[in-house]
Formats: C-alpha cells, sequence, structure tokens
C-alpha cells in the first residue's frame, strides 16, 4: 500500500490572500507541532517511508524536505502551481502504478487532526483490504458530532458489507455544505456522514475514472506518465478540478467507511477552538493577544498583540486581522465567505 499526503494545498481561509489570519497557519503561531509531520508520523506506522509520497506547490517543498528528514527526496512531487485536488492526486496515482500495476493508494490530506490514531490504523488496513479486494473508489466518512454547515455530507445508502462489526455502505450521494435546516435533517435521519476528504482505492481504478470523467485530465497525466522532466511544460495545462467534484459525486461505485477516529479539519474557526480548548466551555486566545474574559464561554479570539474583554457572551469567533474585525457566532463561522463575496463585488480588496 502507498500512502499520498496533500500537502500545502488550498484550505478553508477567512481573509482570503491574509495568510496571518488563517487557522492553520494559527497552529503554527502558538507552537503546534507541524500537521504535516503528525500526518507523517501517523501513516508511516502502516507503511514504509519508502511507501509516503507527497504532492505540495513549489512554495512548500523546501520545508516538507526540512521537516519530513526520513521521506526519500523524490517521494516529494512539486506541483509548479496548484491545479486542484484532481490533478494532484492523478499525477500521484501514475506514480503508485508506475511502481506497482496493482498498487492501493489512501489519500490524506495533511491539515487534519486526529486523534485516535490506532482506530486510524485498524479503519487505514480495512481500507486498504476493502480497496484490494474491489474496483469501487473508497471514502472515509465521519459521524457528524453537529448540523456542521462547514462540511459536505455523504449520504450513505446500502450496506456492502461488515467487517469485524464495522459496517461499510455504498454511497448514495454527495451533499454539498447545507443550510443549517437542512444539516439538522441530515444529522437527525442517522444516514449522514460528514464528507473527511480521506480516500482509498487502487490507483489503477482512479486513474480509469478520471479517464471516463475527465479525459482532459487523463491525457495530461499520460503525457507525465513517464516524462516527469516536462512537469513545467505540462503541468499547467491540466484541467483545474477536485476529485469530489470531478469524479466521485459522477462514479457509481463508491463506498462509504464509517471512521470514529477523533477527526477534525482544523481549516475553520469552530473547528480550531475545539482541537485548542483544554476543556469543554473553555475560551481560546491566538497569536499573542489576551483574552479578558467574564461570564464568556467557547469563544475563540485571534488578535495579534491586543486585549480583547467580553462580557456576558458565549460561542463567539473574534478575529482581527490588519484592517478588519470579524465578530461572528461560531455555529456561522462558516458563512464567511458572504462577507468576502461582498467585500470583493464592492472593490474593497484591501480588506481581504
Amino acid at each position: 500500500m502507498y500512502v499520498v499526503i496533500l500537502a500545502g494545498g488550498s484550505g478553508t481561509r477567512l481573509w482570503p490572500r491574509s495568510r496571518r489570519s488563517h487557522p492553520k497557519h494559527l497552529l503554527e503561531l502558538i507552537g503546534q507541532r507541524s500537521m504535516l509531520q503528525e500526518t507523517f508520523d501517523r501513516v508511516s506506522d502502516v507503511v514504509p517511508a519508502g511507501n509516503v509520497l507527497v504532492v505540495t506547490e513549489h512554495s512548500h517543498a523546501g520545508a516538507i524536505r526540512d521537516q519530513l528528514p526520513r521521506l526519500p527526496a523524490e517521494n516529494i512531487l512539486v506541483e509548479p502551481l496548484r491545479r486542484g485536488t484532481g490533478p494532484a492526486i492523478g499525477w500521484a496515482a501514475t506514480h503508485v502504478q508506475r511502481r506497482d500495476p496493482d498498487g492501493i493508494m489512501a489519500v490524506f490530506p495533511s491539515d487534519h487532526v486526529i486523534v485516535q490514531t490506532d482506530e486510524f490504523k485498524t479503519v487505514l488496513l480495512l481500507a486498504a483490504e476493502l480497496a484490494a479486494s474491489t474496483d469501487a473508489l473508497l471514502t472515509f466518512g465521519i459521524h457528524p458530532a453537529e448540523p456542521s454547515t462547514e462540511f459536505g455530507y455523504i449520504h450513505r445508502g446500502e450496506r456492502h458489507s461488515v467487517h469485524d462489526g464495522r459496517s461499510v455502505f455504498w454511497v448514495e450521494s454527495f451533499e454539498e455544505k447545507p443550510t443549517a435546516e437542512r444539516a439538522r435533517e441530515f444529522v437527525e435521519s442517522g444516514e449522514y456522514f460528514w464528507n473527511s476528504g480521506m480516500f482509498c482505492w487502487k490507483a489503477s481504478v482512479i486513474l480509469r475514472e478520471i479517464e471516463r470523467f475527465i479525459p482532459d485530465l487523463h491525457r495530461g497525466l499520460q503525457k507525465l506518465r513517464n516524462a516527469d522532466d516536462d512537469i513545467r511544460e505540462v503541468y499547467p495545462t491540466l484541467p483545474k478540478d477536485t476529485i469530489d467534484y470531478g469524479v466521485l459525486e459522477k462514479a457509481e461505485r463508491v463506498l462509504v467507511l464509517p471512521a470514529d477516529i477523533g477527526w477534525s479539519d482544523v481549516g475553520t474557526w469552530s473547528a480550531l477552538l475545539e482541537v485548542l480548548a483544554s476543556e469543554s466551555g473553555a475560551n481560546v486566545a491566538l497569536a499573542g493577544g489576551e483574552l479578558l474574559a467574564i461570564d464568556t464561554r467557547n469563544t475563540l479570539v485571534c488578535a495579534p498583540g491586543k486585549l480583547v474583554a467580553t462580557i456576558g457572551v458565549d460561542d463567539l469567533v473574534i478575529v482581527d486581522s490588519d484592517t478588519a474585525l470579524l465578530v461572528c457566532h461560531r455555529d456561522r463561522a462558516g458563512e464567511v465567505k458572504k462577507i468576502v463575496e461582498q467585500l470583493e463585488a464592492r472593490a474593497r480588496e484591501e480588506h481581504l
């Protein structure tokens, strides 16, 4: 089995183009160990380092070499520019297939927190076993902890199989990030999972599905299959697409494996609070800011170098950037894109 780590791609942002206000970057500011290193260590307990590939954009390549000294240099696949998860995963699949025509590949973003590592390893090995025995595409589903509007959802269909008490389901459909009302309906039905963006399949199968649903991408990947030296010329011509929209949402044979692994995507402000809070109801101040909290719970503040005082509030996200101040309820942090859209429409680029 091979593991592909997607590192340095586009994530959820608060203020686009403002790296300082990006939740994932804030983990670095407060001294957390690199999530890329955590991801690598987690998967290298299951597969040898030589079977781990990291796909990244060129500006991150040097840092990845420094952070992962055990990773062979040839296993860092450097994109000249970002084209989305479709090209990134497809390119990695050509490398896996070149090494092993029947190779299984699991795909993980580098910026996820997974607390239950033993369970993760068990689920990963089961996923590899399933991928080897079927031509289906497999995705990892997370039982929703709340009716979040910040994640896509997977609607499970009929049960495919049971393994040591673990059920695997056919995917009925993928749902985009829902409204709050729809999210509540999803969770109450018990038939939906959060879409984690983690996958497992045969390299040959995902390439076949790319050929079927994104033929222009497949033709470009064929040019790269035996000539990575042409990467700077060919890669920018690849169609920009996500693997979810480009392939998974259109494919007929997709399985979802429930993964209760203590998962969190800390690319959102509310999820970041859950990761960093010391206990239920705790408040968190980031990036050198200070929070004076009176009768305040579940509140995250990012105001570098400033004191923020709160009285009688719950469940807030307060973020102070160089030119803008955001105050919103945690449950609606995913709607910040509406503010971004309005600022763009008004040509207020200085606040983005």
